[in-house]
């Protein structure tokens, strides 16, 4: 089937002048905290940003070290990248065991999702639908990240909305499970692979504007923008980001996104991939003056030039000028961020009992609010079976209902009591 043609793409200048960053609004959303590096946490940070070459010296214990790259996301990059090269002598065989063992790991997986994507796609071309790949997919698509460097859970596609459902029907029809109820502002609802990976069909990509069109761009806006090429090797009617996206998008996906939610995705992947991304001065200068239209203001220039420092002082081996007096403050508050948020257990608590009133973002924080009050006082069917499992018979079914406001009250306490800790600490 012909894709139907283009509406046209939207000219240069406009697309520089509708959507450039917004520098009036200079937010900083992560908050100040304390954290204390080890010898253990520069050793990961070296190994998994730094060229191997040679054997690194210094006191370092090996299981240590290795529970920091695992809670960071960053083993099976380390272990990757150490392929062909013998850590025993810096952390012990054990952990330089373990190290390898999530590289060979995060590999069969990306195989397994590699071929999951391939049969989305050759769904939608089937079907004659547009499907651009998102993410993990896109990234290996465009031979940025190595096989068995990074860990990935699910399969990410864009179509054009008024095709969704027929993609999603293809797919169940083909033998994956849909779930009920979990479809999002961006998204139809999650589809399970017989394989046990999750595909998530999205209607739009949250947090990217594309000419003045709000903060969450659909298949057509960004191919009108020109940011999306066709990839026919990979299907008919397959598509994957450009260069440019790639870059915004693993920005607006950390910081945006993910930035206050490190339990739902650890921030220092996001720098993982504009490391492996190779984003250039001018590639970063770029992204400051706005004009690849895409953060659409969701970032802020401040946060922009503190994410380029970290991955810069990453790059270069200076993790450790991070922590000075004479640090960048931006760049300094962010990475003590990035790794509290995965290291340290009092601040990711706080940061989950605070993300209960955070609206995800390019949605709206009253709706967000509105829809979240509903969905937290009834307690309908399908939450019931969510959070508890089917009960047996009408009376459990009873139970459940008449025992919400015990467990709302349970949960606001213990919220209360996280957010505590996290004001004292």
């Amino acid at each position: 089937m012909a894709r139907r043609k283009s509406q046209g793409r939207v000219p240069p200048a406009v697309l520089k002048v509708t959507t450039k960053l917004s520098v009036h609004s200079d937010f900083f959303r992560f908050p100040e905290v304390a954290f204390a590096p080890t010898p253990e946490l520069f050793w990961v940070l070296y190994r998994a940003f730094v060229p191997i070459d040679g054997t690194l010296t210094g006191a370092v214990d090996g299981m240590r070290a290795l529970a920091v790259a695992r809670k960071l996301s960053v083993a099976s990059r380390i272990g990757c990248r150490a392929a062909k090269c013998d850590l025993s002598p810096e952390v012990g065989s054990e952990a330089a065991r373990a190290l390898r063992e999530a590289f060979h790991a995060d590999a069969a997986r990306a195989l397994l999702l590699q071929a999951v994507a391939r049969e989305v796609v050759g769904a939608a071309a089937e079907l004659g639908v547009p499907c651009a790949l998102l993410k993990f997919c896109a990234l290996r698509a465009r031979g940025v990240i190595e096989l068995g460097s990074r860990a990935a859970g699910d399969v990410d596609v864009l179509v054009p909305e008024v095709d969704g459902r027929r993609l999603c029907a293809a797919l169940v029809a083909a033998g994956c499970r849909q779930e009920r109820g979990w479809a999002g502002n961006h998204q139809f609802s999650p589809l399970w692979h017989p394989g046990g990976v999750m595909i998530e069909v999205h209607r739009t990509v949250p947090g990217v504007g594309i000419a003045g069109r709000g903060r969450a761009a659909s298949f057509d806006d960004l191919e009108r923008a020109g940011l999306l090429q066709p990839e026919p090797a990979l299907g008919a009617t397959t598509f994957v980001p450009n260069r440019r996206f790639l870059i915004a998008h693993a920005v607006i996906h950390g910081l945006a996104q993910h930035g206050l939610f490190p339990h739902s995705y650890p921030l220092l992947r996001m720098v993982a991939d504009l490391h492996d991304l190779g984003v250039s001065d001018e590639e970063w200068a770029a992204l400051a003056d706005g004009s690849p239209p895409i953060l659409a203001g969701v970032v802020s220039p401040r946060e922009l030039a503190a994410a380029e420092e970290v991955c810069r002082h990453l790059r270069s081996g200076q993790a450790a000028a991070l922590f000075d007096r004479d640090a960048p403050p931006g760049a300094a508050r962010l990475f003590r961020h990035i790794l509290a948020g995965s290291l340290d257990e009092r601040y990711a608590a706080y940061l989950r009992a605070r993300s209960v009133l955070q609206a995800p973002v390019g949605e709206s924080q009253l709706g967000f609010l509105a829809r979240r009050f509903v969905r937290v006082l009834v307690n309908t069917p399908l939450a019931i079976e969510k959070r508890h499992g089917r009960p047996r018979s009408v009376w459990g079914w009873a139970w459940r209902i008449l025992t919400r406001p015990f467990e709302l009250s349970a949960a606001a306490v213990q919220a209360l009591a996280r957010v505590s800790a996290g004001f004292r600490k």
